[in-house]
C-alpha cells in the first residue's frame, strides 16, 4: 500500500494527545492510521533499519544513508547497491512520515517529551511508558470503569450505547496488559443491567451452560434491540386508540385491492369500549386480552406456572372476604416472577420502561406495565414484604414464584398434607387446595385499606393499648378475660413493635485482636475538616492493633488512602518479619474494597474485614485513636494561637506522642517503629516561639552587629524525621536537630534551637 497519500486528511480522525486522559483513544485511531499506511511495524520496531549498524544511535533514524555492513568486528563497510538504496530510501520516507505523525498529533506537552528522540519506535515507546498503558494501575482503572457500568435507560439507542461502550473499555483493558475471563466479562455486563431487565438476563441464564457465551449475549442483546426498536417504532406513530383502531378496524378481513375507488368508513375507535377488559379502542371480539373460551378456562392467570384443571376450581374459594384484606398466593414451580392482578395489595407501583409479556401454561399471555411493593401481614404476626412484583390486571390469581423465593433465602417444603416456606427465622405455613399449595395472609397495605389489621383479641388489645409490653400488657391481659400467653406471644411477634421500636444491639463481647506485631492493622479516614496550606482537608488514621503503632497521614481527599494504606502494610510487614500480615480493618469506604484495593489483598495474602456500615464500635482501635488525635489536635491548634491552616503538623505531632506513650509489653510503639528511645517533649510546646541558631558555616562573619539566630515557630515532630519542624519568620520550614533553653526577652518562649537547619 502506498504512503504517500493523506496526511492532513488521514490525521484529522486522530484526536490529539493530551495525556493520560486520552492516551488510550488517541493509540487506538493513530493505530488504525499507522496500520493502513505501513506504518506500524515501524513505530513497533518489529521492522529495523534495512542495512543500518548495530549499536547507540546517534542520528535522526533515516536521516543518513548506512554504508553497508553489520557493525560486527571484521564486518567492513561496503557501498549499498542500486537495489539496496531504492529499498533503504523507502524505508527512511516511511520512518520519517512515522515520526511526523507522532509529533503532529501531540499537544504541546508530550511534543516536547519525544522532540529529542532519533526514531519513530523510540517515541512510541516513551509515550507509552509515560501513559502507564501496561501497568496494574492503569488496569485497575479499567476494571473499575467495567464494574460501575450502568445502564440508566432501556430505550434502544442507549442499549445500543451501552454495549458499545462496554466493549470499547474491555479492549482498552486488553490493551493495557489485562487478562479477563469470558465467564467474568459477562458477570459484568449483566450486572451493569438494571432490575426492569431482570426478565432478559433471565432468558440468558436459562439457556444451557455450553451456550452461555459472549457471542450468544451479544446475539441475545442485538434482538433485544431489535424488538425494543420496533416497539419504539409503533409507539412512536400510532396513539394507543389509534393503534389498536388500526388493528381491528376491518376485524380481520382482508384489506380493498389496489385500485378500488369505494373505501368503507373507519368508525372513531377512541369512543368504543370494550367489555372484556374494559379499555377504549376496540371491540370484545378485537381485545387482544380475550382468549377462545373453549380454551379460556385451561389457560387464564397460568403466568409461567404448571397450573392445570384445578385452576377453575381454586377460583372459586380464592374470593376475598367482605372486607378485602384476605390475600392469598398460590406457589408456583413455573412462574419466573411474582404476579398479582390486584391493584389494592400494592404499597407502591412505578412503571416499567416497557411492558412485560408472561406466556401462559396453555395459550396466551399477561402483560404487565408496572412493578412494585406487596406488604403481607402473616397470620404469626409477622410482616411480609414482596418486592418486585408485576401487576397484571388481567390475572385473576396471586403467583408466589418459587425460583425467586429460593434465589432469596427461603426454602420450600410441600406435602400431600400441606407444606410450609422458611428463611430460618419466619416460618409460612401453606395449605393445599385442588392440588395447589396456597399462603393465605393480610394485606398489610394500610394506607389503602385505611384502617389497622388486628385478626385475634389478643393482637387486638396489643394494638389498641398503644403497642405497650411487659407487667402493663399482662395486667391488661388479665382484665380482659384473656389468655396471658396469647396476648405476650402476640406482643412478641408483632411487626409493628419492630419496625417502631428497633434499637441498636449492643456490641457482644470483643472482636477478635492482634496477637503480634503487624497481624492485625486498622485504618480509617477522617474529615472533611478546613483545608490547611497546602489542601489538606482529611486523615488517614493507621494502627497496628497488637503495638499501637499509629500513623496519621494528612491527605487532600480521599484518593492517595489505598497508597499509604500500602505503604504502611510495607513497614508493618517488615517489622512481623518472619510472619506476614494477615488482616486488614476498615469500615466500608470505597477506598479500600475498590477493585485495584481487592485485587492486592489476594495477591498478598491479606483478609480484609469490613466492619458494618453505623458500626464504628467495630473498629474501635482506630476510632478511639482518632478521637485522642482530634482532641489532642484541637487542643494544641487553641492553646497555641496558630490558625486552623497548620493542623497537619499538630496531627502528626499527636501521632508521635501517642506512640511514645504507649506501652505493650514494657516497649513504646515509638521504639517499635523507629528504634530509638521515646525523649518526650516536657519543655517543649507546639507553636511556641522559638530562635533558630545560624549555622557558623553561612553567618555572615564581617560584621560583629549580625544576628547569630532567627525567629521561628516550633511545630512538633514526625515520625520519620529526626528534628523538629519549625517554621521561619519568612514562612519557610525546616528541620533541625537540637532544642535547648536560653535566656530571651519578655513575652519570648525561651527556646533556641541550634544546629544547621535543613529545608524540608
Amino acid at each position: 500500500m502506498s504512503t504517500d497519500s493523506a496526511t492532513p486528511t488521514t490525521l484529522s480522525a486522530v484526536p490529539k494527545l493530551r495525556g493520560n486522559a486520552n492516551y488510550i483513544e488517541w493509540r487506538e485511531a493513530i493505530e488504525e492510521q499507522l496500520l493502513a499506511h505501513d506504518l506500524l511495524d515501524i513505530v513497533e520496531g518489529t521492522e529495523e533499519e534495512p542495512f543500518g549498524q548495530k549499536g547507540v544511535r546517534k542520528r535522526r533514524a533515516g536521516s543518513v544513508m548506512p554504508t553497508g555492513g553489520t557493525g560486527d568486528p571484521g564486518d567492513a563497510p561496503k557501498a549499498l547497491s542500486a537495489v539496496e538504496v531504492k529499498q533503504w530510501k523507502d524505508w527512511s520516507k516511511r520512518e520519517s512520515k512515522a515520526q511526523a505523525w507522532l509529533r503532529m498529533t501531540c499537544t504541546e506537552g508530550p511534543k516536547r517529551s519525544i522532540m529529542g528522540m532519533l526514531s519513530a519506535h523510540e517515541m512510541w515507546s516513551h509515550l507509552e511508558n509515560t501513559h502507564m498503558v501496561r501497568t496494574i494501575e492503569r488496569q485497575g482503572q479499567l476494571l473499575q470503569t467495567l464494574a460501575s457500568f450502568r445502564l440508566l435507560s432501556a430505550n434502544s439507542k442507549a442499549m445500543t450505547t451501552h454495549m458499545e461502550s462496554f466493549l470499547v473499555t474491555l479492549s482498552r483493558y486488553e490493551t493495557a496488559g489485562g487478562i479477563l475471563p469470558e465467564s467474568q466479562q459477562i458477570v459484568l455486563f449483566l450486572n451493569s443491567l438494571p432490575a426492569a431487565m431482570e426478565q432478559w438476563k433471565d432468558t440468558y441464564a436459562a439457556l444451557d451452560e455450553y451456550r452461555q457465551t459472549w457471542v450468544e449475549l451479544e446475539r441475545l442483546w442485538n434482538r433485544k434491540v431489535e424488538d425494543k426498536e420496533r416497539y419504539e417504532t409503533s409507539k412512536g406513530s400510532h396513539s394507543n386508540g389509534d393503534a389498536l383502531a388500526t388493528h381491528g378496524g376491518n376485524h380481520g378481513q382482508k384489506g380493498k385491492k389496489t385500485g378500488e375507488k369505494k373505501e368503507k368508513k373507519q368508525r372513531d375507535m377512541s369512543k368504543v369500549k370494550c367489555w372484556t377488559c374494559e379499555k377504549t379502542g376496540h371491540f370484545k371480539r378485537d381485545c387482544p386480552d380475550a382468549e377462545d373460551s373453549s380454551k379460556k378456562d385451561k389457560t387464564e392467570g397460568q403466568a409461567n406456572a404448571a397450573v392445570e384443571a384445578e385452576f377453575e376450581a381454586f377460583v372459586g374459594q380464592a374470593v376475598q372476604d367482605a372486607t378485602g384484606l384476605d390475600s392469598e398466593w398460590v406457589i408456583d414451580s413455573g412462574a419466573t416472577h411474582h404476579l398479582s392482578g390486584d391493584p389494592k395489595v400494592f404499597a407502591s407501583r412505578s412503571d416499567l420502561p416497557e411492558p412485560f409479556s408472561f406466556s401462559l401454561a396453555g395459550q396466551g399471555s399477561l402483560t404487565a406495565e408496572q412493578m412494585g411493593e406487596v406488604p403481607l401481614r402473616l397470620p404469626s404476626g409477622h410482616g411480609l414484604s414482596l418486592q418486585d412484583v408485576y401487576f397484571t390486571p388481567s390475572a385473576r390469581l396471586n403467583l408466589l414464584s418459587a425460583s425467586r423465593l429460593l434465589s432469596r433465602g427461603w426454602t420450600i417444603s410441600l406435602a400431600p398434607s400441606g407444606g410450609r416456606i422458611s428463611n430460618g427465622k419466619v416460618d409460612v405455613p401453606l395449605e393445599k387446595r385442588k392440588g395447589l399449595w396456597v399462603l393465605t395472609a393480610k394485606s398489610a397495605n394500610q394506607a389503602t385499606h385505611g384502617r389497622v389489621l388486628v385478626t385475634t383479641g389478643a393482637e387486638s388489645l396489643h394494638a389498641a393499648l398503644g403497642h405497650i409490653r411487659g407487667k402493663k400488657l399482662e395486667d391488661a391481659a388479665a382484665q380482659a378475660g384473656l389468655k396471658v400467653a396469647d396476648v405476650m406471644r402476640s406482643a412478641e411477634g408483632c411487626s409493628t413493635c419492630a419496625e417502631a421500636k428497633a434499637t441498636k444491639q449492643p456490641k457482644a463481647g470483643t472482636s477478635p485482636r492482634g496477637a503480634y506485631a503487624g497481624e492485625l492493622v486498622h485504618v480509617d479516614i477522617a474529615g472533611p475538616f478546613q483545608p490547611a496550606k497546602a489542601g489538606e482537608d482529611h486523615f488517614l488514621a493507621l494502627v497496628d492493633d497488637w503495638s499501637k503503632i499509629s500513623l496519621v497521614v494528612p491527605m487532600g481527599g480521599k484518593t492517595e488512602a489505598y497508597r499509604h494504606l500500602r505503604a504502611f502494610v510495607s513497614i508493618m510487614a517488615r517489622l512481623a518479619a518472619p510472619r506476614a500480615v494477615r488482616f486488614v480493618r476498615s469500615d466500608g469506604g470505597g477506598e479500600f474494597g475498590s477493585l485495584e484495593a481487592q485485587a492486592w489483598y489476594r495477591e498478598t495474602g491479606i483478609q480484609h474485614q469490613v466492619s458494618p456500615p453505623y458500626t464504628p464500635e467495630l473498629n474501635g482501635v482506630v476510632e478511639r485513636f482518632m478521637r485522642t488525635a482530634k482532641e489532642m489536635i484541637t487542643a494544641m491548634l487553641k492553646g497555641s494561637a496558630l490558625p486552623h491552616e497548620y493542623w497537619t503538623h499538630a496531627a502528626r505531632h499527636a501521632a508521635c506522642i501517642i506512640m511514645k506513650t504507649t506501652k505493650v509489653q514494657g516497649k513504646t510503639a515509638w521504639e517499635r517503629l523507629t528504634g530509638r528511645e521515646p525523649t518526650l517533649p516536657t519543655s517543649r510546646v507546639f507553636g511556641q516561639s522559638i530562635t533558630v541558631a545560624i549555622p557558623r558555616a553561612v553567618r555572615t562573619k564581617g560584621s560583629l552587629t549580625n544576628a547569630r539566630g532567627v525567629r521561628g515557630t516550633l511545630l512538633g515532630q514526625r515520625w520519620d524525621r529526626v528534628g523538629w519542624i519549625v517554621e521561619l519568620e519568612d514562612g519557610k520550614v525546616i528541620e533541625t536537630k537540637e532544642v535547648s533553653k536560653t535566656t530571651t526577652s519578655a513575652g519570648d518562649s525561651g527556646i533556641t534551637v541550634s544546629n544547621a537547619p535543613t529545608g524540608v
